[in-house]
Formats: structure tokens, C-alpha cells, sequence
């Protein structure tokens, strides 16, 4: 199965390329706040989704940012943790990295989703009802989320 392409894709394929000479240059520590600090802009940029608002200018620039952020991050975090290994365990460490990395995001998930529907659910009830209800919540939702 292949990847889809898309915004996200073009800043994580544009981050990874970048970091092979980085990487080496500055160490893993730059990339992981350079990296955040990109992922969360990236983020705060979709708490101002709007229902009339339009993907290239709402949507494309955060996903960038988000794509470039979190492929810093996950490529500094394997780095990172498996640098220093002895041959014979970099396979635990490299699975230990990647089961947290795993498990951060799962929960991450389940925290973000959480948030979504109770900001859809008590935007639904303090609103009276019309026919784009549904869409404004969601947006709310989504803002709320992010």
C-alpha cells in the first residue's frame, strides 16, 4: 500500500530529505524543538477553520507545517534512541521507540476525539436547529479539537 499524496506527504517527504545532512550537522535535540514548534503552529493554524472558509488557504498551509513537524520528530525520536545502541539489542530499541511512538499517538487520538465530540455535542445543544447545524458543530468540533 502506498502513501497518499497530498500536503502532509510533500512536507514529510521535504523534512526527511532535509535531515540527512541536518541531522548530523545540529543533533537530534534542534530537530525535536524546531520540529515541535512546527507541529503546533501547524495546529493552532486549524483552530481557525471556519464553515465557509476554503482547503487551500485553511487546510494546506497546516498540514505542511504539521507534516514537516512531525517527521522532525519521529525521525530526531528513532535517532535519538537507537543511535547508541550495541548491534545486539537495536532491535528492542528500535522497537521500544517505535511502541511509544505508537502508543503517544493512540492516546493523542483518543484525547483529540474526545474533545471533538463533547464540543459537537454541546455546541448541537445551545443552538437551535437549522439546516447547517451539523456543519457548524463539526467546524466547532474540529477548532475546539485542534
Amino acid at each position: 500500500m502506498r502513501p497518499t499524496p497530498g500536503p502532509g506527504r510533500a512536507g514529510d517527504d521535504a523534512s526527511i530529505r532535509a535531515q540527512k545532512t541536518i541531522l548530523p550537522r545540529t543533533g537530534v535535540k534542534w530537530l525535536i524543538m524546531t520540529g515541535s514548534a512546527l507541529a503546533v503552529i501547524g495546529q493552532v493554524l486549524l483552530t481557525r477553520l471556519s464553515p465557509h472558509g476554503n482547503y487551500a488557504g485553511e487546510i494546506v498551509p497546516s498540514l505542511i507545517l504539521t507534516g514537516l513537524g512531525v517527521s522532525c520528530l519521529f525521525c530526531s525520536a528513532i535517532f535519538g534512541g537507537t543511535v547508541s545502541v550495541k548491534p545486539g539489542v537495536a532491535g528492542i530499541a528500535g522497537a521500544l521507540v517505535n511502541t511509544s511512538l505508537q502508543i503517544g499517538g493512540s492516546v493523542g487520538t483518543t484525547v483529540l476525539s474526545l474533545v471533538f465530540v463533547r464540543s459537537v455535542a454541546g455546541y448541537e445543544a445551545s443552538h437551535a436547529a437549522s439546516r447547517s447545524l451539523a456543519q457548524d458543530a463539526a467546524v466547532h468540533g474540529y477548532a475546539a479539537a485542534f
